[in-house]
């Protein structure tokens, strides 16, 4: 059995495309993105916005009385060139006085290892206590064996 179209209007979820319907609407987010946009102090071309799409959808609707929902705010961000980010702490790192000292070792080490002798590693570690695991043992009274 075939669908019958409905007769008038479009249904719901129908209707024109709200970019159609307010050409101005690209416009209008990039005023309202610049409000709440934010940027890496170090670099320039570096930046991001603070609110979600939900939100940016109701604060477009607060500002200009014009409803769009989240999924076109994502569409427009994503065609604006915004995208999704992960934060990632990065630590910054001073100059090391004694850098060109662990280069000259490290030189030195591939010279030694380039000679084909056989090279012995031997790891032996101190006794380390394990918090509440650790027993000291001349404080403890037992049997001779």
């Amino acid at each position: 059995m075939a669908r019958q179209a409905r007769e008038g209007s479009a249904g719901q979820g129908g209707g024109r495309k709200k970019t159609v319907k307010y050409p101005e609407i690209i416009e209008l987010l990039t005023v309202l993105i610049e409000k709440h946009k934010a940027g890496s102090p170090t670099e320039e071309n570096v930046y991001w916005v603070s609110v979600k799409p939900w939100q940016l959808a109701e604060l477009f609707y607060e500002e200009y009385q014009i409803r769009v929902s989240h999924g076109l705010v994502k569409r427009l961000l994503k065609d604006l060139g915004y995208g999704y980010r992960k934060q990632s702490k990065q630590l910054a790192t001073g100059d090391y006085g004694r850098r060109d000292e662990q280069f000259r070792i490290i030189c030195s080490l591939i010279v030694v290892m380039s000679l084909e002798s056989p090279v012995l590693s031997i790891d032996c570690k101190k006794k380390e206590r394990l918090g509440i695991l650790y027993r000291d043992m001349a404080n403890v009274i037992a049997p001779k064996p």
